[in-house]
């Protein structure tokens, strides 16, 4: 008669480890953008197809003052330049305390009636952003939203 195994614990703990690890990789896999993304612009890239410009039913003049309001309401947030079509904003970035350069483009469209506001954001260092620089321009989008309400509806043209 076969001798039972004294310690049957470490073949259930390799299995359970083996298997801990194919869902961490699985994880990483599915998060990948995370780990590789570096900047974030409205309407481009294939990393975050829900980043989209706001079109908003102002004038650009009026527009620029409630974002250059918008980046002062925001923790953290300080404008490096501001310009008659743009607005240069820097930005914390949340999980590795980094930051980010954040580009802010005024576009009159119909004759000045309507503004589209496109932004760009990039991480100042040299690591990936780990989503920080989406969740700024999100962060952003949502406070024009809020400063100029039921108008900036996200515009994909």
């Amino acid at each position: 008669m076969p001798e039972a195994d004294p310690n049957p614990r470490p073949r259930c703990c390799r299995w359970v480890a083996a298997a801990a690890g194919a869902a961490g990789l699985y994880l990483l896999w599915r998060h990948r953008r995370c780990l590789t993304v570096r900047s974030v612009a409205t309407g481009e890239g294939a990393a975050y197809p829900e980043v989209l410009a706001q079109v908003f039913a102002h004038a650009p003049a009026k527009v620029r003052g409630v974002a250059v309001e918008a980046v002062e309401s925001l923790h953290g947030w300080s404008i490096a330049s501001a310009e008659e079509t743009a607005i240069h904003a820097r930005a914390p970035l949340a999980p590795l305390g980094g930051a980010a350069g954040l580009a802010i483009r005024f576009t009159p469209l119909m004759d000045g009636r309507l503004t589209r506001v496109d932004i760009a954001s990039a991480s100042l260092g040299r690591r990936p952003d780990h989503g920080g620089n989406a969740r700024a321009v999100r962060a952003f989008q949502a406070r024009m939203r809020c400063l100029l309400p039921s108008e900036g509806a996200p515009h994909a043209g």
